[in-house]
């Protein structure tokens, strides 16, 4: 179940802090698989726990055995009393069926996580990518620019989401909102995209190279339409 807020906790944010996680394929097989043998321990020694589906069912995802994940996080989702925990299930099916290409399913699982977390961005920006996989470009435009909205107007998710990565409520999302602008041919709005990208981490140089790119191809626009304004 969840957690009723009984106290105050300050939520603060280092952004002189580095982390620098590197690995290999034989490094993620052996880990993710110790992941799942934990998982399926717990399980046996708790099977009245729903949670020890959920973890199984994330040892499963975490491995990328997306089939094997499904009915789990569906028995999951019946027996569990955390609607947390019920959203991101939610959102872990939909980026499974999203993958395996089961689009209605993926987007009907937004949907649910959207109705237990209606102010959270996730489900949003989740319903933007499974559009962005159909080949929906302005389904997917308008999703992305709903989610960025939320994530930088409404700040409720920081008081109640336990963890969560910043970078999924700006940096990632609008790479994928650059895709689709370039999908729909609005270099214009990728090219705004990525120099906010640049400003988040300067440091990243294949969104420099992008950018410039981009840029180049701005400028030619440019010089077309002004060709075309002059022979009106």
């Amino acid at each position: 179940e969840d957690f009723n807020q009984l106290r105050v906790v300050t939520s603060l944010y280092c952004q002189d802090i580095e982390i620098l996680h590197l690995t290999d394929k034989k490094r993620f097989e052996n880990a993710s698989l110790r992941n799942l043998e934990i998982a399926e321990k717990y399980k046996q020694e708790h099977p009245d726990d729903p949670r020890s589906l959920f973890l199984v069912a994330n040892a499963f995802w975490g491995r990328r055995q997306y089939k094997e994940a499904i009915p789990i996080y569906l028995d999951f989702i019946e027996q569990s009393g955390s609607d947390e925990e019920i959203f991101i299930a939610y959102n872990r099916l939909a980026e499974v069926y999203k993958v395996v290409e089961d689009h209605q399913r993926a987007l009907a699982c937004c949907m649910e996580a959207m109705k237990l977390r209606p102010w959270y961005p996730t489900a949003y920006l989740a319903t933007a990518e499974v559009y962005y996989s159909m080949e929906q470009f302005n389904h997917a435009e308008s999703m992305f620019l709903i989610g960025l909205r939320m994530a930088a107007e409404d700040k409720r998710y920081e008081r109640t989401m336990v963890v969560w990565n910043p970078r999924d409520f700006d940096v990632n999302p609008l790479r994928m909102l650059t895709y689709t602008y370039l999908q729909l041919s609005k270099p214009k709005e990728a090219l705004k995209c990525l120099e906010t990208i640049v400003q988040i981490i300067p440091e990243s140089p294949l969104d420099k190279k992008m950018a410039k790119v981009i840029k180049r191809m701005v400028k030619e626009l440019d010089k077309v339409e002004k060709v075309l304004k002059k022979s009106e």
